[in-house]
């Protein structure tokens, strides 16, 4: 039986005239597809069954910076080097339903251990748990002693590079993540620090290419960034210190921006629970973020948000802080919801979600009118439909 969603405002996240539609429906057929969104009396059929939505429709969530596999501890990184894998599926399956609460009906998980992040995909396509689809890279790809290089694979040469690629893929990746950049959470490294090569990273990138995937780059300094844009990844994660020349190649080459906004400002709630030298590198980046995501945005860059949930303080299901920061940061209304959406199906290379029109996945959540209208630091869906199933009412 076909579902309609009638609801008292429709946004379809596709930028068009029409984006936003007062007293409008989604017609979902049995088959978890939108068949048509238009004006509810228009809509309206004997046959169809009906659900009544109050407030804005729009498309599911999409979070493009996740780990699953990381505790949000203040010590992320040092409980995942401890921790027995059991424990960290347990975690990693209660955040999933965490996402799916926040209204995120997909995730792309950029560093995961164990193969739990490779296994939550098939778990949540089986429906053997509750959960948003999840798109994992699997073992980051780090250079011996850089940024997170304990918890993935370290290489030494782009064809060591390529050996790593080669391993994900085979253990079933659905994109890779490298790091080109030092970061804040690694003791003793330098968040600007170029790390992996150019020529390193484009090995990877050939590897994702030839099997029809994506690269996600850990990148926060400027130098870092032009390489690994250079070498041809998809989506730049943080994106502290761009160049102009980065912003550039960014918006000629359709690159993404994930600012993970989300991960600095609970950091800087910590305060003094997090070492000093994590501290000090959070207040030299803080600005050159900030203006970074501003400039990027002027440019016409495409932006996406990801909260790189399982940092200190940044638990799954924090999507709300990270569209708020947008808003913080001068960012559109239209345009928060729409990187929360559309342009994170982008960066997830999709094209079947991420908007609210004919032919594409029903993934839907409802907000009332205030959120949508005034974005605040939480907020929770009161609708959430994944494919057409209803996980949340």
């Amino acid at each position: 039986m076909k579902t309609l969603f009638c609801a008292d405002a429709v946004f379809t996240a596709d930028g068009g005239d029409h984006e936003l539609q007062e007293q409008a429906a989604v017609l979902v057929s049995a088959d978890g597809r939108i068949e048509a969104v238009g004006p509810s009396k228009v809509l309206r059929k004997k046959n169809h069954k009906e659900v009544i939505v109050s407030g804005v429709l729009l498309p599911g969530l999409i979070d493009v910076h996740t780990h699953l596999c990381l505790s949000a501890s203040l010590d992320p990184f040092a409980d995942a080097l401890a921790e027995h894998p059991a424990r960290m599926t347990h975690r990693a399956l209660n955040g999933l339903k965490a996402h799916l609460d926040a209204g995120v009906t997909t995730i792309r998980d950029v560093g995961g251990l164990h193969g739990i992040d490779l296994e939550m995909q098939h778990l949540v396509d089986e429906d053997k748990v509750e959960g948003p689809q999840v798109f994992a890279s699997g073992k980051l790809i780090s250079m011996t002693g850089g940024h997170a290089c304990l918890l993935g694979a370290q290489v030494n040469s782009p064809d060591e590079a390529r050996k790593a690629a080669r391993q994900n893929l085979m253990d079933g990746a659905r994109l890779l993540k490298v790091i080109a950049t030092g970061g804040v959470l690694t003791h003793g490294v330098q968040p600007g620090a170029a790390q992996l090569t150019e020529a390193e990273m484009a090995a990877v990138c050939e590897e994702a290419r030839k099997a029809g995937k994506i690269v996600a780059a850990h990148a926060q300094g400027a130098e870092g960034i032009e390489n690994a844009l250079r070498a041809g990844v998809h989506s730049i994660e943080h994106g502290f210190w761009l160049s102009d020349q980065a912003i550039a190649m960014m918006t000629a080459g359709g690159q993404v921006m994930v600012p993970t906004f989300a991960a600095l400002r609970a950091m800087q709630r910590l305060g003094d629970q997090l070492p000093q030298s994590i501290q000090d590198k959070i207040e030299e980046s803080h600005p050159a973020h900030l203006d970074s995501f501003q400039r990027a945005m002027r440019a016409g860059c495409t932006i996406a948000c990801g909260t790189d949930a399982g940092t200190p303080a940044n638990p799954h299901g924090n999507i709300a802080d990270e569209i708020a920061a947008f808003r913080q940061s001068g960012m559109a209304i239209h345009d928060c919801w729409r990187s929360a959406t559309r342009e994170g199906a982008v960066a997830c290379g999709l094209e079947d979600r991420g908007v609210l029109g004919a032919g594409k996945r029903a993934d839907l959540c409802a907000v009332s009118r205030e959120v949508f209208e005034m974005i605040p630091e939480v907020f929770k869906p009161h609708l959430v439909v994944r494919g057409g199933r209803i996980f949340r009412q």
